[in-house]
């Protein structure tokens, strides 16, 4: 018996939720690997939807080493060349450590591989 209407529809909510954790696991980075095996199929980084997944499952801290960390570390050094206001609150021992780093990634047989 195949379930229709409204009934199918409340099935594929529950099969499509993301799990999620009562409390945090750590803190978690989402890299992106060395090889983007995402172009060749026309698609977008998958880190953006990895973050949103991570966030969601409110199992992780998630600590930025993309853009953020760019835009952090150009905050330090106009802080060290002394462009910013005294007394701002940029300095080292300020970003956290990802306990877990998520890279995605494509693992594939290859017959052909030494």
């Amino acid at each position: 018996m195949t379930a229709t209407g409204s009934a199918a529809l409340a099935q594929d909510n529950e099969q499509s939720k993301i799990p999620t954790c009562d409390k945090k696991i750590g803190t978690m980075s989402v890299a992106e690997p060395e090889q983007k095996w995402w172009v060749q199929f026309n698609l977008e980084s998958p880190e953006a939807l990895l973050k949103v997944y991570a966030a969601q499952s409110q199992c992780f801290t998630l600590v930025d080493r993309g853009r953020g960390l760019a835009a952090a570390q150009q905050e330090r050094a106009l802080a060290s060349s002394g462009e910013l206001s005294a007394g701002s609150n940029v300095g080292n021992g300020q970003m956290r450590a990802a306990d877990y780093v998520l890279v995605p990634d494509l693992v594939n047989k290859n017959s052909k591989a030494g």
